[in-house]
């Protein structure tokens, strides 16, 4: 599909097809970009955004991309930048302040397979890996940019993306800390120069502002329609973005496994754990514990709450809000004998219990001590039930 860009921004159009998107300019727009191909300032004909295959590597990325300009009959020059991200998710928002005289409009593709944080180690497996998790920005405008204002642009919508992602919670996948972006992102910033003169582009000014919105809603969606990322996501996929898995809770609640009359079978007690694990993991309270309990974790981490830096480090005994948390979980979800149980996960810390944060190994220790307490009591109460009933 053709779509004319609208409003206030004339000069360009974008077409969307399933190997590409191509936005075509009637005469040359000035671009300032991290592109593979025609990366810098450059007088471009047409923006590209090559669709790749997952796992996609090459030797020559350049290559392959002005072969794709060639198949396309793209005559002149071209900003180019690949990914594997479905075209059909694309993302278009488009702003414009009639007071401010500017417009912008803003393409985005995303995906977060391969999220990074800037300043953490990454991995990249052969020469120009470009998986789903890229993201690909495009933002134009009718304002004449001086050269500063493009850097400005671009690093104002840098920001924007990087908001996009913590309004998502998204997590490197080397570290789990809070992502900033992707390994293989790309940015383009292009200019018709047929609008206003503007010097800055800056978060304080209207078309930075204009450019801040339009990335931020853009990437948040791409992301959602490419990754099924949504901020209210299951409170489970969020553990496990933390590397906190199902399987290993259970596997750590095993280990202290005691069998007992009707509960003897470690395997089927372990099918029944589940059950009831994810029926806590669907209440709202126990959500709303866990999420309490990752923040503080994070906020520890990175010295945010007061006074206790070196006995965070240390889970110092002093320390009592993370047991508190952990206790409230274990009593909401299996009432008062769970906090006996919790004392004897919390001593013995089997399993992935020994692994994690001080916060963190008491939520879900808590959790474990919850749904293990009623597992038996549920029990009890139905063999109660066929007792009497009989």
């Amino acid at each position: 599909m053709t779509v004319k860009i609208g409003g206030m921004i004339e000069g360009a159009e974008i077409e969307i097809e399933k190997r590409h998107i191509v936005v075509r300019f009637s005469f040359p727009w000035r671009t300032l970009s991290s592109a593979i191909v025609g990366g810098g300032f450059l007088n471009a004909d047409y923006i590209l955004n090559l669709h790749v295959e997952k796992g996609y590597r090459s030797d020559s990325p350049q290559a392959d991309i002005e072969n794709a300009v060639q198949r396309l009959g793209l005559e002149g020059a071209v900003v180019g930048m690949m990914t594997a991200a479905e075209m059909k998710n694309a993302v278009q928002t488009h702003t414009y302040r009639a007071d401010a005289g500017v417009g912008v409009k803003v393409i985005a593709t995303g995906g977060v397979s391969n999220a990074a944080a800037a300043g953490e180690k990454i991995v990249i497996n052969g020469a120009g890996t470009n998986g789903a998790g890229t993201i690909n920005i495009v933002v134009l405008t009718d304002a004449k940019l001086e050269n500063q204002a493009f850097v400005d642009l671009v690093k104002t919508a840098t920001e924007a993306k990087a908001l996009a992602l913590h309004d998502l919670d998204i997590r490197c996948g080397m570290s789990a800390v809070a992502a900033t972006g992707t390994s293989t992102d790309t940015i383009v910033v292009a200019s018709s120069g047929a609008g206003r003169e503007v010097e800055y582009a800056g978060t304080a000014t209207d078309i930075g502002q204009l450019t801040g919105m339009a990335v931020r809603a853009a990437v948040r969606e791409a992301i959602g329609s490419q990754d099924e990322i949504f901020p209210n996501r299951p409170i489970v996929r969020r553990l496990e973005e933390r590397g906190i898995l199902v399987g290993d809770i259970t596997a750590a609640w095993q280990e202290l496994f005691v069998p007992h009359p009707g509960i003897e079978d470690r395997e089927k007690a372990g099918e029944i754990f589940k059950t009831i694990l994810e029926n806590a993991f669907g209440d709202i309270n126990v959500c709303s514990l866990v999420l309490a309990g990752m923040r503080l974790e994070e906020d520890g981490k990175a010295d945010l709450i007061p006074g206790i830096k070196d006995e965070f480090k240390l889970d110092a005994v002093n320390i009592l809000a993370d047991e508190i948390i952990g206790m409230a979980i274990a009593e909401y979800i299996g009432g008062t004998r769970a906090r006996f149980e919790y004392v004897r996960y919390d001593r013995a810390k089997p399993g992935i219990l020994g692994t994690l944060g001080p916060f963190m190994d008491d939520t879900i220790c808590g959790i474990i001590a919850g749904v293990s307490s009623k597992l038996y009591s549920d029990y009890i109460k139905s063999r109660s039930r066929t007792i009497t009933d009989s």
